[in-house]
């Protein structure tokens, strides 16, 4: 037997935050994202995303669909899910070593999702992990017309204005 499949990359049909109502609302007929992007939408599975001590992706898939089986969160009960995936670790690095909390004070920090809680505990300073001009771009072809922060690394304040 031969499926054929359609596939719709970055964005075509929904952003990122809008993929799981794009299926709810029949815009695509599958997707597959990351619970987290869309903020807020899924409070209690999101949790799943947050830095727990998994020791691999395999662990934190399970985890998930375990929860997924007991629990049926009502906030995911208007679509089929078909199956839940996990990373493994996440990677928190620098160029400097950081040994105490004193430390980060200063540095930029990126993050996504929900590690954004985790960054924002440590400092709220915005900045997209990158000093070229694409950040902006990537923000502004995602459709972001506002971004709210106590501060912004100088260098991507500088070029979101200079891209408009």
């Amino acid at each position: 037997m031969v499926i054929a499949l359609r596939y719709f990359g970055r964005a075509t049909l929904t952003p990122a935050d809008q993929c799981y109502d794009g299926v709810v609302t029949g815009i695509s007929d599958i997707g597959m994202s990351v619970l987290s992007y869309a903020k807020g939408r899924f409070p209690l599975t999101e949790v799943i995303d947050l830095p727990l001590g998994y020791k691999s992706g395999l662990q934190a898939t399970r985890l998930c669909n375990a929860y997924y089986e007991k629990f049926k969160p009502k906030e995911l009960a208007d679509s089929k899910i078909m199956y839940l995936h996990a990373h493994g670790p996440g990677i928190f690095h620098t160029k400097k070593p950081v040994k105490t909390m004193e430390d980060l004070k200063g540095m930029k920090i990126r993050g996504t999702g929900t590690s954004i809680k985790v960054v924002e505990a440590l400092g709220k300073n915005f900045g997209c992990g990158s000093s070229r001009e694409h950040a902006p771009v990537a923000i502004k072809e995602a459709k972001i017309s506002c971004v709210i922060a106590s501060s912004f690394a100088r260098i991507f304040f500088r070029n979101s204005f200079n891209m408009g």
